[in-house]
């Protein structure tokens, strides 16, 4: 099997869009990565993680309306259709992203994902693979009563858009993610007062004119 039977169509953003608009198509489809579309011309990628490592760090006072989303793209990758999953799941992990385009230079005709590799190896692994033997030793957590801004600094510093939560007693209870953040922000964003909540130093940014907006803290 090659990656191509495994691949999906993109979803494209025109290139002179913004934050805004990439935040609120990310959430309406339920997916994490956008091609960025030039005139017909695929000419980068943002994806989710980028985009949360941009909001939660940046320090101007730039509505979401005003950051293009020029400001996160990256460079697509491409690989030969006739790439077995096995080769594409080698590539990601060597060069450190989550997907891969089929097609040629500017014209992305698929894109293959982690999560589309995830799905084909569950499906053929021998029943004697276990968790234990893939999973990941070393992983970040926080508790249920750590405040917000900790927890995004966290996810900063290490540079990863998901982390497990835990209760008093140690137990895995949950996970937050960027999307879970995105949500928060928006919901927060809309308020008029910040006053009442719990999320200290943070400071009320980015909002464009509907309301729509993020958050940060005023010290890293």
């Amino acid at each position: 099997m090659t990656i191509t039977e495994i691949s999906n169509k993109p979803i494209s953003i025109i290139k002179n869009s913004t934050i805004s608009d990439a935040i609120k198509m990310l959430l309406n489809t339920e997916i994490s990565r956008l091609i960025v579309n030039d005139g017909g011309k695929h000419v980068g990628i943002i994806t989710e993680k980028g985009i949360g490592l941009l909001l939660f760090s940046e320090t101007t006072k730039r509505g979401l309306e005003k950051i293009p989303v020029t400001d996160i793209m990256k460079p697509i990758e491409f690989v030969e259709q006739d790439a077995t999953p096995k080769n594409a799941a080698k590539i990601m992990v060597e060069k450190g992203i989550s997907s891969l385009a089929i097609g040629k230079e500017q014209e992305v005709k698929t894109i293959v994902t982690k999560s589309d590799l995830v799905k084909y190896f569950a499906r053929r692994l021998p029943e004697k693979n276990k968790v234990v033997d893939f999973m990941t030793h070393d992983y970040e957590s926080t508790h249920t009563a750590a405040p917000l801004y900790k927890v995004v600094r966290k996810m900063l510093e290490r540079k990863i858009s998901r982390i497990i939560v835990k209760n008093q007693q140690e137990e895995p209870v949950g996970i937050i993610s960027f999307r879970d953040l995105f949500r928060i922000s928006i919901e927060l964003g809309s308020e008029d007062d910040f006053s009442g909540t719990n999320f200290d130093n943070v400071r009320r940014g980015f909002l464009s004119e509907d309301g729509f907006g993020v958050f940060h803290w005023l010290e890293m």
